[in-house]
């Protein structure tokens, strides 16, 4: 599977995970970078319950995203999870 999106974890001294989103104008209009967020937003709420405490991820989403479905952002944003060692 080619690059769709990159994680990039930061510790935090908060006993929760946050989340940080970033979709840069190449990935097309603000109407699909919203939509891709919003697709973002809800793999991450639907997993963080399994996520490991005390980081900050930033999730950076590529242009090949866009055309997906939200099956594809859940495989995705869990195989960078646990190659991260989060899970």
């Amino acid at each position: 599977m080619d690059t769709l999106s990159v994680l990039y974890i930061l510790p935090s001294d908060t006993t929760s995970v946050k989340i940080g989103l970033a979709v840069g104008k190449k990935v097309g209009n603000a109407v699909v970078r919203n939509h891709v967020k919003r697709l973002m937003r809800e793999v991450f709420r639907v997993k963080k319950h399994e996520i490991k405490k005390n980081v900050n991820i930033v999730w950076v989403a590529r242009k090949r995203l866009v055309t997906a479905d939200i099956k594809i952002y859940e495989r995705v944003f869990l195989r960078l999870v646990k190659r991260a060692g989060l899970l």
